[in-house]
């Protein structure tokens, strides 16, 4: 999950365009062989609740959490996302599953039948 809640570093071109000074990121990914670090939904904050902003919260979500599959952790990673336009808490709605791959030949460490993380 924090691929998810990190804040990972968003292009020149959209900070610019959502008039963002700080890009954000995470230090270490400098030297990270996997690539960036978290996700780049923090983004959206100012974007506003639309059914077009929970469609990139969805997007945004998987790219997070993408890297799960090539290593073995989950077999796919589905998203949906609602826009709920509340007088009293106007949000956007994420929901992740996270499947797990077949015990045949998965490389996956015994602590995920233990552990559920939603």
């Amino acid at each position: 999950m924090c691929s998810l809640f990190s804040d990972a570093r968003i292009d020149e071109a959209e900070a610019r365009s959502r008039g963002i000074d700080d890009r954000r990121g995470y230090w270490a990914d400098a030297f990270s062989a996997g690539g960036p670090w978290g996700s780049t939904i923090w983004a959206l904050s100012r974007a506003g609740v639309t059914q077009e902003t929970a469609l990139l919260v969805e997007g945004r979500a998987k790219e997070a959490l993408e890297w799960l599959i090539p290593a073995g952790i989950a077999a796919s990673i589905e998203a949906a996302a609602v826009a709920v336009e509340s007088a009293l808490c106007p949000r956007i709605e994420l929901a992740l599953r996270i499947r797990r791959p077949s015990a045949a030949g998965s490389t996956t460490p015994p602590l995920w039948e233990r552990f559920y993380v939603l």
